[in-house]
C-alpha cells in the first residue's frame, strides 16, 4: 500500500499511521537504543547477521598493543573468536589498534601467531557461518587455553 492507498477500514494509510503513534502502535515495544557502530563495523559484511561486532572501542581498550606482551612469559587470552560450523579457534593476546592481532590459532595445527580482523570478518565456515566472537568468554593464560586445546 502506498501513503495514500486505504488504511483500515478504507481510511488513508497516513491517517491510520498518524493514530497509531499516539496510541500505542508500535504494540508496547519500546524503541531498541542506537548504537553507535565501532570503526571497525563499517568493513564488517557479516555483521548484521552475526548481531555483534568482532571489534569495540572496549575490547580494544582492554587488549595490549602489539608486541608489548613478548618478554611476558604467559600472556592472557582475552578475547576468543571461533568459527560455529568448524574447529577454528583464535584468541587474541595483542592487537594494534586497527586490524591486527597476535594470539593463539587453533585450526589444523596450532600456533602462536598473527591474524587480520579484516579477515575474521569476511571469512565463513563450511557452512557459510561467519566467524564469532565468544561473548561469554573470560580472560585466562595462555597456558590454560593450551592445556584445553585438542592439539596439546
Amino acid at each position: 500500500m502506498d501513503k495514500e492507498g486505504p488504511g483500515w477500514h478504507g481510511e488513508p494509510k497516513r491517517h491510520r499511521d498518524a493514530a497509531l503513534k499516539g496510541r500505542g502502535g508500535d504494540r508496547g515495544k519500546a524503541p531498541r537504543p542506537k548504537r553507535m557502530p565501532s570503526k571497525w563495523d563499517a568493513a564488517d559484511p557479516n555483521r548484521g547477521i552475526r548481531g555483534h561486532s568482532l571489534m569495540t572501542k572496549e575490547l580494544a581498550e582492554k587488549l595490549p598493543p602489539l608486541y608489548s606482551q613478548e618478554n611476558v612469559s604467559d600472556p592472557m587470552c582475552r578475547v576468543k573468536y571461533f568459527t560455529p560450523d568448524s574447529s577454528w579457534t583464535w584468541y587474541a593476546t595483542e592487537f594494534d589498534g586497527e586490524d591486527t592481532f597476535f594470539g593463539y590459532v587453533e585450526g589444523l595445527d596450532s600456533e602462536l601467531g598473527y591474524f587480520s580482523l579484516s579477515e575474521l570478518q569476511k571469512t565463513t565456515g563450511p557452512m557459510g557461518l561467519p566467524i564469532e566472537r565468544d561473548l561469554y568468554w573470560t580472560p585466562r593464560p595462555l597456558s590454560e587455553v593450551k592445556k584445553g586445546s585438542a592439539h596439546g
